[in-house]
């Protein structure tokens, strides 16, 4: 399993990308989670997207 963390302003690279089509076509499980802060509210958790 492989997971990429992204802040609410982030972005994958080109590179980025790649690598998780290389790992995904490798029948690697990729997970792409967007991490979501709201104020006030402390410990929030992850919102996840799968990309496969």
């Amino acid at each position: 399993m492989f997971a990429e963390v992204k802040s609410d302003n982030d972005r994958l690279s080109d590179t980025q990308g790649l690598w998780i089509h290389v790992l995904s076509s490798a029948g690697i499980k990729v997970e792409l989670c967007h991490a979501l802060i709201k104020e006030g509210q402390p410990g929030d958790k992850l919102q996840e997207e799968e990309t496969q």
